[in-house]
């Protein structure tokens, strides 16, 4: 029997698409693999926990208990200046050698100095924002008193107007010079001016939501700064910090201190930076609220050929694909017969090709940024083995400018490289309809789309008021409920876990707790969540 011959072309056609697409499917997981495995190698997350979660427990000792200035000068006096600044070995005796000195859990040596950064605010006799009625009017309500807010910004000397004691300077304190009581004065009282030294540029924890809500830093010419260097022996930086106190370093008008340190790790791993970063707001409502952040910062690009490898591979596969969309393209610019894809599919393919050289080039930008940073590094070094004065020392700020560029950059291209992968998993995905077992999927989640999308507009107001009416039953007892953006999260936790603390949900207004949990847990977690299996098993 004879076969139609557009028949016979229509099976071939398809025949040689699934061929295409399964051999694709492979081409693509290899492209994610080869650039899972690179991004895994250069953030090496692993040791990177191990070094931040042991520095982070460190130093967070004590942090929830800080309720005011007095609590914060307490805390740098017993916890953060002992830890930062060892100078003894395990048995106590005083290292000789002040290059083993600062070294916090063993192996982290403080590189440069250590900068406490203060924002001040303005103090201003209060207005009253309420409208003018009523005799006393013309003083306000609060008008005998006075407010310090946390919007205005204060650059004013200030600091208590009496003399503090300071030892006389003993020769050889510094291999790198000696200096007078009149420059240690001078070192000393820096830090009650404005950008005087700059540097170039509960647990009471600081949730994200509340950031906006607290007192905010300034830039760096707005700002009191102190700077403690790793070579200065313990009972001066003692001295140091006592001479801060007497003069009320930190007072009514401070909103924000910031404690800024640099170690350097070259046992596990690559050799890197750990940015030590904790942040003191003194919230006008009152308490300290408190924020540790830790970065690192490799300073070598690869740590072994596997890692050169991995990077190889994946510019290969970007260059491949790349190719492959500029001669589709071609193509279909000069009208040759080519198979059509879907708006989708399109977009999808200049995502991948856009997103995957801006990796490439925010990986020589990377290593610009860290090729800066070591230059300023082995300048700190130097002037640490001369043993340069604290009190004469400039070196450390462009350090510090540097490595704080460098570390925001990689937070933001580590965003970049986890959405990534998202992108190239859904790039993998539109590739199973090759095949027909797992072109299933695909067709699954094309199908029931559109009713996905009707549901979740009713889903999504739903959940909403569920959210802000949770913010006003339990907002102003629960920390979870006390925003609306953590209301969310919180409904969202109860959504997905269907469990809650009952007992902490019922501590007041017990009727009204009943009646907001069984509704949600009915219509949220029986109902609306069930009803999206149906919409996909009716598919």
């Amino acid at each position: 029997a004879w076969v139609n011959r557009d028949v016979l072309k229509r099976a071939v056609a398809v025949q040689q698409r699934r061929l295409f697409g399964c051999l694709d499917l492979h081409v693509r997981c290899m492209f994610f693999l080869m650039f899972a495995l690179s991004a895994y190698l250069h953030e090496d997350i692993t040791n990177v926990y191990m070094i931040e979660s042991g520095l982070r427990t460190e130093f967070s000792v004590g942090l929830d208990e800080l309720e005011s200035v007095a609590d914060v000068w307490h805390w740098v006096n017993t916890s953060f200046l002992p830890k930062m600044f060892k100078q003894t070995d395990s048995e106590g005796e005083l290292l000789a050698d002040k290059l083993h000195w600062s070294k916090v859990l063993m192996y982290n040596q403080l590189q440069g100095p250590v900068v406490l950064k203060q924002a001040r605010s303005k103090m201003e006799r209060c207005e009253d924002p309420s409208p003018a009625i009523g005799p006393s009017s013309s003083v306000g309500i609060a008008g005998h008193m006075m407010c310090y807010l946390q919007s205005s910004t204060s650059t004013d000397p200030f600091g208590k107007p009496i003399q503090v004691s300071v030892a006389e300077p003993v020769d050889n304190e510094y291999a790198g010079g000696d200096v007078t009581v009149e420059e240690r004065l001078a070192y000393y009282s820096s830090a009650f001016e404005a950008g005087s030294r700059s540097d170039g540029r509960r647990l009471r924890i600081m949730r994200p939501q509340y950031i906006h809500r607290l007192p905010s830093g300034a830039a760096d010419d707005d700002s009191f700064l102190v700077f403690l260097y790793p070579n200065t022996n313990y009972s001066l930086i003692q001295e140091h910090v006592n001479y801060l106190y007497d003069r009320a370093w930190l007072d009514l008008q401070s909103k924000e201190l910031t404690v800024r340190a640099l170690l350097l790790n070259t046992e596990v791993g690559r050799p890197r930076l750990e940015e030590v970063f904790i942040q003191f707001a003194f919230s006008r409502g009152g308490g300290v609220f408190t924020r540790i952040t830790l970065e690192s910062l490799f300073l070598r690009t690869w740590h072994n050929m596997t890692s050169v490898a991995a990077d190889l591979m994946y510019l290969l596969c970007v260059i491949i694909f790349t190719g492959i969309e500029l001669y589709k393209a071609w193509k279909s610019f000069r009208r040759v017969s080519v198979r059509k894809e879907s708006t989708f599919k399109k977009i999808l393919a200049v995502l991948i090709v856009v997103c995957g050289w801006l990796i490439v080039l925010g990986l020589l930008v990377q290593e610009t940024m860290r090729q800066t940073v070591v230059t300023r590094l082995r300048e700190v070094t130097h002037a640490q083995m001369q043993d340069v004065p604290a009190d004469s020392n400039t070196l450390g700020a462009e350090l510090m400018d540097d490595t704080a560029i460098a570390t925001k950059y990689n937070g933001w291209f580590r965003l970049l490289l986890a959405e990534y992968h998202l992108v190239l998993l859904v790039f993998f995905f539109t590739a199973f309809e090759a095949q027909p077992r797992l072109g299933i999927v695909i067709h699954t989640l094309e199908s029931s789309f559109i009713d996905i999308l009707h549901f979740l507009l009713v889903l999504a107001p739903t959940f909403v008021a569920f959210a802000i009416s949770g913010c006003f039953i339990f907002g102003r007892r629960i920390e979870e409920f006390s925003t609306f953006e953590g209301a969310v999260g919180m409904c969202f936790k109860l959504m997905m876990e269907g469990e809650f603390d009952w007992a902490v949900l019922s501590e007041e207004h017990w009727f009204t707790s009943v009646l907001w949990t069984w509704t949600f847990v009915i219509l949220m977690v029986l109902l609306m969540l069930n009803m999206v299996l149906g919409i996909i098993l009716d598919v």
